[in-house]
């Protein structure tokens, strides 16, 4: 019976376009809260 960590990296191997596109979808779903997030300190600030 294989480990969970080796099924894991044979799957990101053979989806890498996929989990490249999620983790990059991750990263700039982040970067767009934490900008609303830094807008709305601002506005309340003022």
């Amino acid at each position: 019976m294989r480990s969970l960590s080796q099924l894991s990296r044979r799957y990101l191997r053979r989806q890498w376009k996929r989990t490249l596109f999620t983790t990059s979808s991750i990263i700039m779903a982040t970067a767009l809260f934490a900008g609303l997030a830094l807008l709305f300190t601002s506005f309340v600030n003022m």
